[in-house]
């Protein structure tokens, strides 16, 4: 029985192994860059270990989101943040605010206004499409998403307000 037993768990590892998802090479990474559709394909960052330096290791992860954000001025998604490197036409609320508390929180840390314009977009795109009209119901468990949205538009517009100093925003959050 025990060998079965045993047997029967080698197998299922076995086969497990032909489902698991294979690491990605930087070989992969480039195929899939040069696969990117779209006019415009993010900045994808090349492979690293940590660089022992976090500020700019912090610079790449927001110059990453800055490539992801929709900056087509005549799109009605300008400003918004795409989903994912394989997901650039899907572009939510979240993950936008995401990037108001990530450029603020850059600018904040090193003072250097090379994000303004993409935290500027950012805001235009919260602005026509606020996190309270994102997907899902009216109740707690179907509209968990809206209740997610709303949180990080929460923690943008605080992020913002500290570092700024600048309450043009707090009527979104108010909303």
């Amino acid at each position: 029985m025990r060998q079965s037993i045993l047997v029967a768990v080698l197998l299922l590892l076995t086969c497990s192994l032909g489902f698991a998802t294979v690491p990605w090479t930087p070989e992969d990474a480039a195929r899939a860059r040069a696969a990117a559709t779209g006019a415009e394909r993010p900045a994808i960052p090349p492979a690293r270990f940590y660089s022992g330096d976090n500020l700019a290791d912090y610079a790449l992860a927001a110059q990453f989101v800055a490539s992801m954000q929709v900056s087509d001025s005549l799109s009605p998604d300008y400003g918004g943040i795409r989903e994912g490197e394989h997901l650039l036409d899907i572009i939510q609320t979240d993950n936008t605010s995401e990037s108001i508390w990530i450029f603020s929180r850059y600018y904040e840390l090193t003072g250097d206004p090379s994000l303004l314009d993409e935290l500027a977009a950012s805001w235009e795109y919260v602005l026509s499409h606020p996190a309270y009209n994102e997907e899902g119901g009216d109740d707690i468990v179907a509209g968990y998403y809206r209740i997610y949205n709303c949180g990080w538009a929460l923690r943008a517009q605080m992020k913002y307000l500290e570092v700024f100093d600048d309450s043009t925003y707090a009527s979104y959050v108010g909303s």
